[in-house]
């Protein structure tokens, strides 16, 4: 029997946390957790296999209330099967994760009520206009369950609640949800006059972002939202995504474009070969340097053993040297053991996202752990 959801926000063509310090690499064997206190997501443990394929593996994190988190990893690296779990598609083989208290799998329907999902390839009706398919998905969903679920036992909204269970809040917010959608596809610049069959692919991906958006709920998944999208578009998607988090809504963003990530992300979480292998605080990224010159002296200097997992060797004694470290601190020490050619720029994601590929190897083609 086929125990995966039918509909979260909108269907997919396929079926398949804490603030960095010191390095910028982190141990996926380790917790990785945010200090801040009731996340939205609390993710321990988390493991997926096939047969002798481990699609994720251990995946410990968490995603607090009113951020945008960011996924990053290359192709089978375990991105999509770990939302795909956070979404109750998929039954995980170990550990376990939640939403708002609701366990992913055990609880996904009470879990479904608290969120809204595009996936990378979302199928729409193509025998309706566009503004019938935004009607549509703003009047399909319920009544919203409470955030505060804590131990899963959360009800429903109760203002003007009638015998059937639907409120009165609960239909006259279809239609706020239907002009909040409206006035989106308007800003993405997508005419909502036309059929769905006759729509570009990427009209299409705008009619389903707007679709996702229109709902009032506390979490958003988006899965490579900005494929297909001019530069524009993409552009004011960005700054959507940053209304959101102004308003207390939680997006959890994947996508393989770092400047978009680099933009719009609080934390960004690093996966390869099914495991996470570092999560990035954006703040203290930008507080970061990247070092490089080459070193004169015959015996290495003892900063870069206490800072292995940042330094990197090149050939012919030249060096790189990713730091959280304030300058101030660093480069008097640099320069008295005898280094030229020093150079220093301010940290950006694609070094540091380099460093966690290179430092734990890239991923597996093998699988189907996208």
């Amino acid at each position: 029997m086929n125990t995966e959801p039918t509909v979260v926000t909108m269907p997919s063509q396929s079926d398949d946390s804490g603030t960095a310090t010191g390095s910028f690499l982190a141990d996926s064997a380790t917790s990785i957790v945010s200090p801040l206190s009731e996340p939205l997501v609390d993710v321990q443990g988390l493991g997926k296999r096939y047969g002798d394929f481990q699609a994720l593996a251990d995946c410990r994190l968490q995603v607090q209330r009113g951020e945008v988190f960011g996924l990053l990893g290359p192709n089978g690296a375990g991105k999509t099967t770990l939302m795909r779990c956070l979404l109750g598609f998929l039954q995980p083989t170990s550990g376990r994760a939640t939403i708002g208290g609701y366990d992913c799998w055990s609880q996904r329907t009470q879990a479904h009520g608290l969120l809204s999902y595009m996936p990378a390839q979302p199928q729409l009706p193509r025998l309706l206009r566009a503004r019938d398919v935004l009607r549509f998905f703003a009047d399909i969903r319920p009544s919203r369950i409470s955030v505060d679920a804590g131990s899963g036992s959360a009800g429903q909204s109760s203002a003007g609640q009638s015998s059937t269970g639907q409120s009165s809040a609960g239909q006259s917010s279809a239609g706020q949800r239907y002009e909040r959608a409206c006035q989106l596809a308007d800003r993405l610049q997508l005419d909502l006059s036309r059929w769905v069959a006759l729509m570009s692919t990427g009209m299409r991906q705008k009619l389903a972002i707007a679709a996702t958006l229109c709902a009032d709920v506390p979490l958003v998944f988006l899965d490579e939202p900005t494929a297909n999208l001019d530069p524009d578009v993409r552009s004011q998607l960005l700054q959507e995504l940053a209304g959101l988090r102004a308003a207390g809504a939680t997006v959890v963003f994947s996508s393989h474009v770092l400047s978009e990530i680099e933009q719009v992300c609080d934390r960004v979480a690093v996966l390869a070969k099914g495991r996470l292998v570092g999560l990035t605080d954006m703040r203290q990224l930008q507080r970061g340097s990247v070092i490089s010159g080459v070193w004169t002296a015959e015996q290495p200097p003892a900063i870069a053993a206490e800072n292995a997992s940042g330094w990197q060797w090149l050939e012919a004694g030249r060096f790189k040297w990713l730091t959280p470290q304030p300058l101030e601190e660093v480069l008097p020490e640099l320069l008295r053991g005898g280094v030229c050619d020093l150079r220093v720029q301010t940290m950006g994601l694609l070094d540091v996202y380099h460093q966690h590929l290179a430092y734990h190897g890239p991923a597996s083609d093998e699988g189907s752990g996208a």
